[in-house]
């Protein structure tokens, strides 16, 4: 019989044949978004870079900027905490804020998310470096609310400052074709450009116009910005940077906050002071600023689609690398990268969201397919849901990270249901292994005896306890190899034996009937050889008288005669044979 082995049977079978949920486990404290390295080039930073990448939902990008030592991260300290205490205040002069900072803790309102930016402050222009001036460009292009801090009045000189505002025109391309008009160029950078704030701090004059009329504080800044002239040394360069601010930032609006502080020690230590210890003065102005700022403050967009946390962090990303590379990038290209980056993301953790639920561990297969279909297909429900959760759809974006995901799931769910198949049979050729061995060795044994109806009752109570704990849906094809060759085998060998059986007694039953024909023959000799001696008495009594003697001797004579006659008998008989058969072969 052939080899009955799990392995033997599987060797003839197949011959025949990782969104992950995302905690809002922000810190409040500052952390740094975009730096410079050694080499001048831009980085974006991890622990910055992280925590905008928490946000789903739109934000809005307030920002600050300004001179040294204005009082920028005190002011936005007082934004975010009513405190001093929140991004680092330097006193140094020879220490700054290097790069931009970004608060850890954003403001949840019922609209969006608001945000943080905290930029190092501007040096005298004449130091400022082509990396500072990429710095603060990226710094206006992020925000979406861009506030310049200032100390005093509006003078030349914190004017002169404001180029550094309009830098992101001068870094960034925003052309969409070679035939773009200046005029069209100017309206794109003025429809990306932010909300522009100036905060006049220390501010302690009356603002009156030529006639002593009480000027507000926007007005007081809109008609120093608008004047047609401008005296001063550097007059014709103050000029452009008024205008270049008049066509940048179409919406500005200007406050000015009165010495938070009596006294110039206690400034010093701004930090550590709450906002209901300073004068009441400012509280009032600040109050005010802050309402509207806060109130106002309109979600970040690019080229008209509002941005998300996880957005803006791919499009630092993306930005930050096109610079490095000394070139301009353009806005508008680098926004769709952005876009697409942000699907293949959205696709990398579909694809693990829908590993993570498959619920399909290998080392409990096999599964019925009816199981692993449903499994896979409520984990392909969540990962989808990853793949559509962008708020602002790029639809084709969309419909491609969609089929791709859809190809990946269907590798998946064939290699899936592969696996399981091949589980599948090697459990139930296992499970045949230890069901069906019991009987084999019986019939190898000879057990049964002939007594089929024995054997077949147990091969069928094997296929029942086979069929209720099969699993999988290798069930069918084990079962029906092990049929196709070992019950046909078995079956083989025990009919093979019961002819074995009743070949040995009909051999047994042929040499005893030649032993029995062998008897019968002797016997009939004897019987004859007594008959003629009897004769031979019989009529040596009647005819002649004898002695004993004599009948001795004449009972010799009578033992050869009867061996003659019972010779020339035998003779006889092969004659008659002979003569048979030479008549055959002549007829």
């Amino acid at each position: 019989m052939e080899e009955f082995t799990v392995k033997a049977l599987f060797a003839s079978i197949h011959k025949a044949e990782i969104e992950e949920s995302c905690l809002e486990s922000y810190q409040p404290t500052p952390l740094q978004l975009v730096r410079l390295d050694e080499n001048g080039h831009l980085q974006l930073c991890p622990e910055g870079r992280d925590m905008l990448k928490q946000i789903s939902g739109r934000v809005a990008v307030i920002g600050i900027y300004g001179p040294q030592r204005t009082g920028k991260s005190s002011l936005l300290n007082l934004l975010i905490s009513d405190s001093g205490n929140g991004f680092d205040l330097s006193h140094n002069p020879s220490s700054r804020t290097e790069g931009i900072w970004i608060w850890g803790q954003p403001i949840r309102t019922k609209e969006n998310y608001i945000i943080f930016l905290d930029c190092e402050g501007t040096k005298s222009l004449s130091q400022t470096s082509s990396s500072d001036a990429k710095i603060f460009g990226l710094m206006t292009l992020l925000t979406s609310v861009l506030i310049y801090n200032s100390k005093g009045v509006i003078d030349e000189d914190s004017i002169n400052q404001l180029v550094l505002a309009t830098l992101f025109a001068e870094v960034i391309d925003f052309t969409i074709g070679y035939a773009d008009s200046k005029v069209e160029i100017d309206e794109r950078i003025s429809a990306e450009a932010p909300k522009f704030i100036w905060v006049l701090r220390d501010f302690h004059l009356s603002i009156t116009d030529d006639n002593g009329k009480p000027l507000s504080a926007k007005e007081y800044m809109e008609n120093i910005l608008t004047l047609p002239t401008y005296m001063g040394k550097n007059a014709e360069k103050n000029t452009k940077i008024r205008e270049s601010i008049l066509q940048i930032f179409k919406e500005r609006d200007c406050y000015t906050l009165p010495v938070p502080l009596d006294r110039i020690k206690e400034l010093e230590n701004l930090e550590n002071y709450e906002l209901q210890d300073m004068r009441t003065k400012f509280q009032t102005s600040f109050d005010k600023f802050k309402v509207s700022l806060l109130e106002g403050c309109p979600n970040k967009k690019f080229n008209g689609s509002e941005v998300s946390g996880n957005q803006l962090a791919i499009f630092i990303q993306e930005i930050i690398s096109v610079l490095n590379e000394a070139e301009r990038p353009n806005l508008y290209q680098v926004w769709e990268h952005a876009i697409r980056v942000q699907y293949e993301e959205l696709l990398n953790k579909a694809k693990d969201k829908y590993m993570e639920n498959k619920n399909i561990d290998p080392a409990f297969m096999p599964f019925e397919d009816k199981e692993i279909l449903e499994k896979l297909q409520a984990a392909k429900d969540l990962g989808l849901e990853i793949v559509t959760s962008v708020p602002h759809k790029d639809l084709d974006l969309e419909l491609e990270m969609c089929e791709n995901f859809q190809e990946f799931f269907n590798e998946d769910i064939k290699m899936t249901l592969k696996n399981n198949f091949a589980a599948s049979e090697a459990y139930n050729l296992s499970l045949i292994e230890s069901v069906y061995r019991p009987i084999i060795e019986k019939v190898d044994e000879g057990y049964y005896n002939g007594d089929f109806e024995n054997m077949e009752t147990d091969w069928i109570k094997a296929l029942r306890q086979y069929e209720k704990e099969a699993k999988g849906p290798g069930r069918f094809a084990a079962i029906s190899e092990f049929s196709r060759i070992h019950q046909h085998d078995a079956y083989a060998k025990f009919f093979q034996d019961i002819l074995d059986k009743f070949k040995n007694e009909l051999d047994i039953l042929r040499i005893k009937d030649k032993e029995c024909q062998e008897r019968l023959r002797l016997q009939k000799e004897n019987e004859a050889r007594q008959k003629i001696i009897n004769d031979y008495i019989e009529d040596l009594q009647e005819n002649v008288g004898v002695n004993d003697d004599q009948l001795e001797g004449l009972l010799k004579k009578i033992e050869e005669e009867i061996s003659r006659k019972l010779k020339e008998r035998k003779d006889g008989s092969k004659q008659k044979v002979n003569k048979k058969g030479c008549q055959c072969v002549v007829s």
